[in-house]
């Protein structure tokens, strides 16, 4: 039974409750003067305990045995079972409550910033009087409420707060998680002044004015420009150039300053500038050049255009880079020039502002030219081979202008060819055969001089070996074929020489004898080779009956390197490795993996998950790589590593602990980590253990007893292979149904 007692009625119901009490037990049953002395103490003891509000618990007999105060005081009353008081205990509230959590704050103008927390809790008895609020470490204020508004701040500046909870005992809890919040600034910048405008060219107006200050805290940003009223861009400084003006165009322009805050001040008072003529002329198009004569060219174009307002005054023309004269026109004609020689001109235009425009793309032409170059003289033939011979002479010289463009070559008083070069090849001739040549000059104007001194020359042997025969092949390794066959004849007269040998239709090497060895092969790969001999007045037979072979593989691969071995878990372990590479032609075919020097499995990727390990064990780890002819590398170097434990770690300690008021209660502890498949909860009631199994991830067990009993509890985890965890530390429990122990 209980009795709930506030403020200034606290006296006036102890005292009739007391008052009721005497009557019923000391002047009715005087036979038990003892029995309620605990009453009159707990009035004197209540005199002295200052709190607006008391509870009072009674046992079933209407006897006094606890009194609550909210500040956190207790008064135990215990009677024996006459009813006589065996001891009275006062204690009081000397916990702190927890500390307030979720602060937040935000400004609402550059005075004010508004905090917000989550509500403390006391659970000591003594109820939660109020909070402190604090900045910068240092308290300004309180409240009885989870918020509070700071109207002592200034404008743009960053606050640190934090907040304390006490109770009615007077506990104060730790300092809340700070918060830091900046105030607002409103103030906008002082209007900028002395804005001044230049242009220095058509497309460029550049202004300057006076900085700004910034009162309002948040610190000038920059400045906004504007042009007939309309923003055309901002500048961190007190300037700005205006590309995007045209020329002979007035323009006006004013300022406006803005802080970091965004605020931003009035414009400055405006400026107007008017833009000169800077832009030139564009350059002509289309220069054309003619030479009627040796001392005329005439040029020719098409006119440009001018946007800088002045207009089109004429053109300056140049030749070689030097201006040799101007036109009104879009023609002109330069009568200086000289025969034979080649000149570049170019033109530009000028307008009436003195603009000049770039020069055009350059034309360039060449006088004409009626000299002829001078005779070759120092002609010499020679005949290497049957079907060649070759021509040099000394150089002609070509005096006309149009410069030397080469030579024309005669056989027999024919021309057969020419040649820009003072040499040439005549390939259309047969062995033993006199021939006598001769040769002309001509330039690029097409004039042609006399030919030359004939020169005379007979060719050598022009008839080739014959075709080497029983060509055939071998292939001992992946890097060697070897090759034999049948010698040839030369019937020429300059004799045998050797033999070229070809693979694929491509020379690869040559041999004095009927055999060759190709060491350049690879393995696993068919070749195809042909055989042709040759004499020493350089004639090469056909090419032989081809022969084709394959090479096997007989390279291993190369050792896997950068083996790693990673533990995932107590059950699995994650490989991998630099991949190998196979010279031998066949290729990669797969990667063996050993663990603990025997072969594990087989696979294609350079990664593997091992998943068939044990927890607390050492596992060596070595991969070799196999190829298609399998051939098998050496194993890598090994890597080494040791699973964990898969045993759980030890529960937390069951709770609740103590008294449980009620028959039946739930017993939890805290999880634990690692692989748990279920609980062991261990009862002891005196020596005798009783155990509950409870499946993971429950963490409870419901318990159900007799009012009185006693027993400890704790708990082990245990894994999928009923590995268990040591115990965790035990808890006392003591049933004692409604508050009150047997």
């Amino acid at each position: 039974m209980q009795a709930v007692v506030t403020g200034m009625h606290r006296e006036v119901l102890f005292l009739y409750s007391w008052l009721q009490r005497f009557v019923r037990r000391w002047i009715v049953p005087v036979a038990r003067p003892n029995a309620y002395f605990p009453v009159m103490l707990g009035l004197l003891i209540a005199a002295s305990v200052s709190a607006s509000s008391v509870t009072y618990t009674y046992d079933e007999g209407g006897r006094l045995k606890l009194v609550i105060y909210d500040n956190g005081s207790q008064i135990t009353y215990a009677l024996d079972a006459a009813g006589n008081r065996k001891s009275v205990v006062q204690s009081l509230d000397t916990t702190a409550p927890a500390a307030p959590t979720g602060l937040a704050g935000a400004p609402t103008t550059a005075t004010n910033i508004n905090l917000t927390w989550t509500a403390c809790a006391d659970t000591s008895g003594s109820l939660i009087a109020g909070y402190k609020i604090y900045r910068g470490g240092t308290q300004i204020g309180t409240s009885t409420t989870a918020n509070y508004s700071d109207g002592t701040v200034v404008g743009s500046t960053t606050y640190t707060y934090t907040v304390a909870c006490y109770d009615n005992a007077g506990n104060n809890s730790a300092q809340s998680a700070p918060v830091n919040v900046a105030s607002l600034d409103t103030t906008p910048p002082s209007v900028p002044t002395g804005l001044a405008a230049s242009a220095p060219a058509s497309g460029t107006v550049n202004l300057t004015w006076t900085t700004s200050t910034d009162t309002g805290g948040s610190g000038l940003a920059g400045y906004k420009i504007y042009r007939t009223g309309v923003q055309i861009g901002t500048s961190t400084t007190a300037s700005y150039s205006d590309t995007t003006t045209t020329g002979t165009t007035t323009y006006s322009y004013t300022v406006a300053a803005y802080d970091n805050a965004g605020n931003v001040s009035a414009q400055s008072s405006a400026v107007n500038v008017t833009t000169p003529d800077t832009i030139p002329p564009s350059a002509p198009t289309g220069l054309a050049v003619v030479a009627p004569a040796s001392g005329t060219v005439n040029l020719n174009w098409s006119a440009p255009t001018d946007t800088g307002g002045s207009g089109l005054a004429g053109y300056k023309i140049y030749r070689g880079g030097v201006q040799i004269g101007i036109s009104a026109s879009t023609s002109y004609s330069d009568t200086t020039t000289l025969g034979t020689t080649s000149y570049t001109y170019a033109v530009a235009a000028y307008d009436n502002a003195g603009n000049t425009s770039a020069q055009s793309t350059s034309a360039s032409v060449t006088t004409p030219d009626t000299i002829p170059p001078s005779v070759p003289s120092g002609l010499v033939a020679a005949a290497p081979a049957s079907g060649t011979v070759n021509l040099s002479w000394s150089a002609a010289t070509d005096t006309g202008g149009s410069g030397l463009a080469g030579y024309k070559i005669y056989r027999a008083g024919a021309q057969i060819g020419t040649s820009a070069s003072a040499s040439y090849s005549d390939t259309t001739t047969t062995g033993t055969t006199t021939y006598n040549y001769t040769v002309a000059a001509y330039d690029n104007a097409g004039n042609t001089s006399a030919q030359s001194t004939a020169a005379g020359v007979t060719t050598p042997d022009t008839i080739p070996p014959s075709v080497p025969t029983g060509l055939a092949a071998t292939a001992p390794a992946s890097g060697t074929v070897n090759l034999t066959w049948t010698a040839s004849t030369d019937t020429g007269g300059s004799g045998l020489a050797g033999y070229k040998i070809y693979r694929a239709g491509t020379q690869i090497g040559v041999s004095a004898s009927a055999s060759y060895s190709d060491t350049t092969t690879s393995g696993t790969t068919a070749y195809s080779y042909t055989v042709a001999a040759y004499d020493n007045a350089g004639n090469t037979s056909a090419q032989s009956s081809t022969v084709n072979v394959t090479t096997p593989d007989t390279i291993p691969p190369s050792v896997p390197t950068g083996l790693t071995a990673t533990v995932i878990s107590a059950s699995q372990v994650n490989l991998s490795w630099t991949a190998s590479t196979d010279t031998g032609g066949s290729g990669i075919y797969s990667y063996q993996i050993y663990r603990n020097g025997a072969r594990l499995v087989g696979t294609l990727t350079t990664s593997y998950s091992d998943t068939g390990v044990g927890g607390s064990t050492t596992y060596t780890y070595t991969v070799a790589a196999v190829d298609h002819a399998l051939n098998y590398s050496a194993q890598s170097a090994p890597a080494t590593v040791t699973t964990p434990s898969n045993i759980p770690s030890t529960p937390g300690t069951p709770a609740p602990s103590g008294i449980v008021t009620t028959t039946t209660w739930t017993e939890g502890w805290a999880a634990s980590t690692g692989p748990v498949a279920y609980y062991i909860l261990s009862q002891n009631a005196a020596g005798v253990v009783t155990t509950f199994s409870v499946t993971a991830p429950s963490t409870s067990s419901v318990q159900s007893e007799a009012d009185g009993s006693r027993f400890r509890y704790s708990v082990q985890a245990c894994n999928s292979s009923n590995q268990c965890s040591g115990s965790s530390p035990s808890s006392a429990v003591q049933v004692c149904e409604g508050g009150v122990c047997p």
